[in-house]
């Protein structure tokens, strides 16, 4: 459900922030060529925050080159739906027609390669980068990226495939 959607419902938000942005959000309409000149040059057009089905195919009709399914990590809407839960159906909804990334629970080799079995294109990892980081700099990033690299690998072969191509929804269900 929308956050303007909760707004015209009455529907209770679970804090008092939550229910003020609710009474005064907007859907906001913009017309498919309004977003495109927002990328300078030929620079690529990346949409995130993107949990709804219909909003995606909006968002590849007004010419982004990629949407991340994304509910901002709960932060907004504690009640959303997650971003992996969306990722299929929003997958569908854009049929090819744009890339579609994923942000939000990828904490391990195995969360890749669910979102990746999902539809996503790619994910985002921003936690284990950001423990990295803080842990040991630059070289704890590096030691975060081998890990989830070394336990995608690991997942792979237990799944039986060689190649994050063959990544496919039937793969889950080993899950």
């Amino acid at each position: 459900m929308r956050l303007a959607s909760i707004a015209q419902s009455g529907a209770r938000a679970s804090s008092s922030s939550a229910r003020r942005a609710a009474a005064h959000a907007v859907e906001v309409r913009l017309p498919s060529g309004a977003v495109r000149p927002l990328a300078p040059g030929d620079s690529s057009l990346i949409l995130k925050g993107i949990i709804d089905p219909e909003d995606a195919k909006i968002a590849m009709k007004c010419g982004v080159d990629a949407i991340v399914v994304s509910n901002h990590g709960g932060r907004q809407l504690d009640g959303a739906i997650s971003s992996i839960r969306a990722l299929p159906e929003i997958v569908e909804a854009v049929q090819r027609g744009t890339e579609v990334w994923v942000d939000g629970g990828i904490r391990s080799g195995q969360d890749v390669l669910k979102a990746l079995a999902l539809g996503a294109r790619a994910t985002m990892i921003g936690r284990a980068f950001l423990y990295g980081l803080g842990a040991l700099g630059e070289a704890g990033v590096t030691r975060a990226l081998e890990i989830i690299r070394n336990e995608l690998d690991v997942s792979m072969a237990l799944c039986g495939i060689r190649n994050v191509k063959d990544a496919s929804p039937a793969l889950l269900r080993a899950w």
